[in-house]
């Protein structure tokens, strides 16, 4: 699927779809939402859940790596450079 297919399509389709194929990265706090960010194919999308009134209010979608940045600092990659360290 492509991220003008997926865009096109309703709330409930898109949700259905990042259910079924969609893999779960990250979830951050911003404010009173929960963001939850997903990789669908070639793309990323987020879900805003208002916690407050326990709803979604929007479903984002974008393929610009720059847009992961406010998910890096909750990267753990310690491990990681231990692996490279012994190679």
């Amino acid at each position: 699927m492509h991220i003008s297919d997926f865009d096109m399509i309703d709330s409930l389709e898109k949700i259905e779809l990042l259910t079924e194929r969609g893999v779960l990265l990250s979830s951050r706090t911003d404010g009173c939402f929960q963001i939850s960010l997903f990789q669908m194919d070639s793309f990323y999308v987020e879900i805003y859940y208002h916690i407050g009134q326990l709803c979604i209010r929007l479903i984002r979608c974008f393929d610009e790596t720059s847009e992961l940045n406010p998910y890096l600092d909750d990267i753990d990659i310690s491990e990681l450079l231990t692996v490279l360290k012994f190679k």
